[in-house]
């Protein structure tokens, strides 16, 4: 049976454009990634500003809530795949905006996080959260606990 968590309701003035957000790609990245996405929203009451929410996402990524532009570089961390129904890293992200005087609009995209937690160099492969071998060249350091490959 569906339970009621709350309610909410909107005045919409139905003077102004619809508020609409565009669709976002499905995305596929691995650890370390940096990203940068453009969500794009128009219409609404043009005397009003439009704010951006997003749920779901890989850790270290954000939604600037002025612009619309996701961003981050995703954490390589348990949490980052063992999401999904089959802990496979699928990532259901949700874009919602809102604009006072409009009805919200939102999109849905997958997001997957691929890979094992390994960087790989020209020479050797180092494993970043220090799980694995360390790095014996003298040309690696290690920062916050993690092996870093200075040369590449």
């Amino acid at each position: 049976n569906p339970v009621l968590n709350g309610i909410e309701v909107f005045k919409v003035d139905t003077s102004n454009p619809v508020l609409t957000l565009a669709a976002v790609a499905n995305q596929t990245n691995d650890f370390f990634d940096t990203v940068s996405i453009a969500a794009n929203a128009a219409g609404g009451d043009p005397n009003e500003t439009i704010s951006y929410y997003m749920a779901g996402q890989p850790e270290g990524v954000v939604i600037d809530p002025l612009t619309g532009e996701i961003s981050g570089s995703i954490v390589s961390n348990a949490n980052a795949m063992n999401v999904g129904p089959n802990g496979e890293g699928i990532h259901s992200v949700t874009v919602t905006v809102l604009k006072p005087g409009s009805s919200p609009s939102s999109t849905a995209f997958t997001w997957t996080v691929t890979g094992d937690g390994l960087f790989w160099t020209g020479r050797r492969q180092i494993l970043f959260d220090g799980r694995q071998g360390k790095c014996q060249d003298p040309r690696c350091i290690r920062l916050y606990g993690q092996y870093l490959d200075l040369v590449g």
